[in-house]
């Protein structure tokens, strides 16, 4: 048996195929189409747990800073308060800063009212240091802005430490909790 040699075929090539035979090919030949471009709409279930996530945070937060800023309103006002204040002496000087600590007490602390409500000299003093972590009317000016108002005749003002402190008090005391319990 003989074999035969495999034949090879011919191949084409550009040069050995006559122009029209070039020209059928090429109205043959269709471009290839391209896929069009991925979109992102509509999106996958991911995106749309991630959105409500976000959504949800950005309300959560929003609702919190609403909170926090009617919780705190009444601080606000007594600084605005206090910073426009001005005095004609002594007396009315230190009335006023009795009256705007107490008003600030009770907004507060709603729940010990009455209390507030009985407090005055050193015992009022005491109950405002006990309300800060750091005590603030521990100051000679504290208790000379107690006696301005109850010595009579007592006619220095108290110094303006006194208005510092109060200011400091009034930002940083320790509100009482909305239900009312205070915390240990």
């Amino acid at each position: 048996m003989t074999t035969a040699a495999p034949q090879s075929m011919p191949q084409p090539t550009g040069s050995s195929l006559d122009p029209q035979m070039q020209a059928q090919i090429k109205a043959q030949m269709v471009d290839i189409i391209e896929p069009s471009a991925i979109g992102i709409w509509p999106l996958a279930w991911g995106w749309w747990a991630l959105i409500a996530l976000a959504i949800a945070g950005i309300s959560v937060t929003t609702v919190l800073i609403i909170q926090r800023q009617k919780r705190n309103r009444y601080r606000r006002q007594a600084l605005k308060t206090l910073q426009d204040q001005r005095f004609d002496n002594a007396l009315s000087q230190s009335q006023f800063l009795m009256r705007l600590s107490k008003q600030v007490a009770l907004a507060a602390y709603p729940q010990e009212r009455q209390h507030i409500a009985s407090l005055s000299g050193e015992r009022w003093l005491q109950w405002l240091n006990g309300k800060t972590a750091a005590p603030l009317f521990n100051t000679a000016s504290a208790k000379q802005w107690q006696a301005c108002l109850y010595a009579p005749g007592t006619q220095q003002a108290p110094d303006n430490a006194l208005t510092i402190a109060l200011k400091a008090w009034i930002k940083n005391h320790r509100a009482q909790p909305k239900g009312g319990a205070a915390h240990v």
